[in-house]
């Protein structure tokens, strides 16, 4: 749900300038649209829905459904290859489909459920490539490797880190049966890592090379690890009722087949134990008994992994492998003790695990396949009905946090502000939430930060869904006013509130940004959103100089003319965008454009993706004349 929002922006972005947005406005007080988040989720989302006329919504439930099916596919022929036990293969496949993780994850970031198909797929390819190394399977396993990075970063790195445990191991038994030279492995690999070099341009290039200025990022703490979204073990193992804690439960059924699976004579179960044992431990973070992350601090890009929680798909992965591997130990054992009824034992053994585990998951799987209104109660729908009627470009910021408001402006259009999940944000002036809940407005002389956020951050309405704490008396004193009711749902109005574009008499330097003083100027402006990238203001003349300030969240990307000429853009608190313009009619436009070095990573990506995909085509016209 989280990127419901921004995947309708970047639909309409497609079909109204037929290019990707590098900007999105729909996020806190806008954010770069792909830093965090590949195009290829957005696009193959954006594509769906434009193809066959269907809604966002409706694209994405089919998407997640499409590639939970193709990823348990993967993981059947992988068990199978291990065991060429075809029940084996189905409970394992069985397992990976229906874990509450897959269908309440993508409830909250469906984006990452096309890394969940393919991961699979990565083992097998590579698996492959191990079995008979040459130049056409390096170049598929590197394909494959930046259509994945080209859908999740994070679930890409994870997966490669992953991947590495896993090529060590196949990798040494080459080297200690010297079934293969290690001349040939040191030639491919390196081969692989050159070309990945190129390919994986598009992220590394911005990672390392480009200063990160993004006010966003720096509010977000850098990217450290966020140990408050780590998972508790008993969530995994006993079911609490709770969208967030059913999401972790993998069942004790799951636990009894995984530890049979250590019985097996499958020699291909020592890596996958290793892999599930630390996936493990580094989903648990601050609850782990071994604190890997000492570790994991050091490894370049693995330590950008910021929320535990995610290694948690790597347990699935590789515990549902290890499921199939149990379920073959137990299937052989029931066969040799019931020797006269052999194939009834198995026939009646393997009904017995697979409806058990239908009974154990599928009462969770039905949290992602919600339609858009069932979200929200009716009261919610009236209130948005009514915010709706408010012409003009404002924000609104809605009580308590909660994943499903994020799905709001799909009703009433408007940008709503969405408080963010961790405690270094709440330190920013971005969590006005915080300061909300926690009761920080006070009725003393004392002038909290808050207040002067307020009135700056285009907010125009706020929006308590359940009681809240602060009397209105509290609230109104500090300049947030009671609206209108629907039911449970109130509605407040920010009487501070500044239109998206404000001029002041105040002017600042690169060396004195700030927060602005005071009122804004009332001005007849003119503003025209061309796009979320692209701002058009026209002023009117005037007598003296003014400082024009625009509710958007400054970035070293931005760039801005005042009546054709380049201008500097003055950060200002809380992390918005100023500029000087002088007292007569002028024209600015603000513009946000990739930075060149970004551009031409993601030209290098493309090249080399495009040219290996053509020689693999040859070799394959090649092998057929032949």
């Amino acid at each position: 749900m989280v990127n419901i929002i921004p995947t309708l922006h970047f639909k309409e972005f497609l079909l109204n300038h037929h290019s990707i947005p590098n900007w999105s406005d729909y996020s806190f007080w806008g954010r770069p649209f792909l830093e965090k988040f590949p195009f290829l989720s957005f696009f193959l989302i954006s594509l769906i829905s434009i193809a066959f006329n269907i809604s966002i919504l409706t694209s994405w439930k089919i998407l997640i459904i499409a590639c939970v099916f193709t990823g348990a596919c993967f993981i059947y022929m992988i068990v199978y290859r291990l065991t060429s036990n075809s029940k084996a293969s189905l409970i394992s496949a069985t397992v990976f489909a229906l874990v509450p993780f897959h269908s309440g994850n993508t409830s909250t970031a469906w984006f990452w459920a096309p890394s969940w198909a393919l991961l699979p797929l990565l083992f097998i390819v590579y698996d492959q490539f191990l079995s008979n190394m040459n130049y056409k399977n390096a170049i598929k396993f590197c394909l494959l490797s930046t259509i994945l990075l080209a859908f999740s970063i994070q679930y890409s790195v994870i997966g490669f880190f992953f991947l590495g445990i896993f090529a060590l191991n196949r990798i040494s038994t080459f080297i200690i049966g010297k079934t293969t030279p290690f001349r040939e492995i040191i030639k491919f690999h390196s081969f692989i890592a050159i070309l990945l070099l190129f390919l994986f341009s598009f992220v590394w290039v911005p990672f390392t090379l480009i200063e990160d200025t993004s006010a966003f990022d720096i509010a977000l703490g850098g990217r450290s690890i966020i140990y408050e979204v780590s998972v508790h073990p008993m969530l995994t193992f006993l079911h609490q009722p709770g969208f967030l804690k059913d999401l972790f439960y993998l069942s004790p059924l799951f636990y009894f087949m995984v530890l049979l699976s250590f019985l097996s004579n499958e020699k291909a179960k020592y890596v996958w134990i290793i892999i599930f044992v630390v996936s493990y431990l580094l989903a648990l973070g601050r609850y782990s008994p071994i604190n890997l992350y000492l570790l994991i601090n050091h490894i370049p890009f693995v330590s950008k992994v910021r929320f535990p929680f995610r290694y948690m798909y790597i347990t699935i992965l590789s515990g549902s492998i290890l499921c199939g591997l149990g379920y073959q130990w137990a299937e052989s054992k029931i066969a040799l003790f019931l020797n006269h009824h052999r194939a009834k034992a198995k026939q009646v053994f393997f009904y017995i695990i697979f409806c058990l585990f239908l009974l154990f998951y599928i009462p969770f799987g039905s949290v992602a396949f919600k339609a858009t209104d069932s979200y929200f109660s009716e009261d919610d729908m009236n209130a948005y009905k009514w915010i709706s009627q408010h012409n003009g470009f404002f924000r609104i910021l809605e009580f308590p946090k909660d994943f499903r408001y994020v799905l709001s402006p799909l009703i009433h259009k408007k940008r709503t502000v969405f408080g963010a999940y961790q405690e270094e944000v709440a330190k920013s002036s971005y969590l006005l939430e915080t300061h909300l809940r926690s009761g920080i407005i006070n009725s003393t002389n004392k002038k909290e930060s808050l207040i002067e956020d307020m009135k700056v951050s285009n907010i125009k309405f706020i929006l308590f869904h359940k009681k809240n704490n602060l009397s209105d008396e509290l609230l109104s004193q500090n300049g947030i006013i009671f609206e209108k009711a629907f039911g449970k749902t109130k509605i407040y109005r920010n009487i501070n509130f500044h239109p998206y574009v404000t001029l002041h008499k105040k002017i600042f330097s690169s060396s004195s940004s700030g927060s602005l003083p005071g009122e804004y100027i009332p001005s007849n402006l003119k503003m025209k959103k061309e796009s979320s990238e692209h701002i058009k203001i026209t002023l009117p003349p005037r007598l003296f100089s003014v400082f024009l300030v625009i509710a958007e969240t400054y970035d070293a990307n931005w760039n801005v003319t005042v009546d054709g000429k380049n201008k500097e853009i003055i950060p200002i608190n809380p992390n918005f965008m100023g500029v000087e313009v002088l007292g007569k009619e002028s024209e600015i436009i603000f513009k946000y454009e990739e930075n060149i070095i970004e551009n031409i990573a993601n030209i290098v990506t493309v090249f080399f993706f495009v040219f290996l995909a053509v020689s693999l085509l040859g070799f394959r016209i090649i092998f057929r004349v032949k």
